[in-house]
C-alpha cells in the first residue's frame, strides 16, 4: 500500500515538474520577446508585450479562485500540454466557490476536447478560448476557430452536463455557451 502510494506521489511529481518545466519555457520566451522589442528601441510592442503577459497571469490567479480545482487542474494542464490546440481562457465573474460545479465543468471541457480529437482531420489553425462568466450563475463560452465543415460534426458529437445555452456557427468560428447553476 505505502508503495503504491509513493509510486502515484512519484508520478505527479514527474508530471508537475515537466509541466513546471513547459510553464517556464513558455514564460522566458514571453520574457525573451520583450527584452528584444525593448532592446530595438520599440518600447510600444515591449509594453504591449508586458502587458498581455501580465493579463494573462490575472486570469491565472482569477481561475484558481473558482475553488473548482478539477476544472483549474483540466484547464490549464490542456493549456500547456495540448500543443496542437491553442488553449486560451479569461475569467469575468465574482463568484469564488463553484466547487459544487466542478464535476460538470471539468465533464464538459473534457468532452469538448476528446471530441475536437475526434473530428478534427487538420489540427493547425485549432484554437479554443474558454470564456468564463456570470453573477448568478456561471456561463462558460467555448469559443472554437473551427473550420465550418467539423463544426456539424463537433455538435453531433457533443453532450453536455450543463445547459446548452447558446450556438452560433460562422466559416471558421464556433461558440457554444453553456450554463451551470448550483442546482444543476
Amino acid at each position: 500500500m505505502i508503495k503504491e502510494k509513493v509510486q502515484v506521489n512519484l508520478m505527479d511529481r514527474e508530471q508537475f515538474l515537466e509541466w513546471l518545466r513547459i510553464y517556464r519555457h513558455d514564460l522566458m520566451n514571453d520574457l525573451q520577446i520583450v527584452q528584444g522589442y525593448a532592446s530595438m528601441g520599440k518600447h510600444d510592442k515591449s509594453t504591449e508585450k508586458v502587458n498581455a503577459l501580465i493579463e494573462r497571469l490575472k486570469q491565472e490567479r482569477l481561475l484558481q479562485t473558482l475553488n473548482c480545482d478539477a476544472f483549474v487542474y483540466w484547464l490549464l494542464s490542456t493549456s500547456l500540454t495540448e500543443h496542437d490546440l491553442n488553449l486560451t481562457f479569461s475569467v469575468d465573474t465574482p463568484l469564488t466557490d463553484v466547487s459544487a460545479l466542478d464535476e460538470l465543468l471539468t465533464h464538459d471541457g473534457q468532452m469538448i476536447v476528446e471530441q475536437l480529437e475526434a473530428v478534427v482531420n487538420e489540427w493547425t489553425d485549432v484554437s479554443m478560448h474558454v470564456s468564463i462568466e456570470g453573477e448568478n450563475a456561471l456561463s462558460i463560452h467555448y469559443d472554437l476557430d473551427l473550420p465550418k465543415n467539423d463544426q456539424q460534426s463537433l455538435l453531433n458529437k457533443v453532450c453536455f452536463q450543463g445547459v446548452w445555452e447558446h450556438t452560433e456557427q460562422h466559416d471558421h468560428n464556433l461558440l457554444l455557451t453553456i450554463q451551470y447553476k448550483e442546482s444543476d
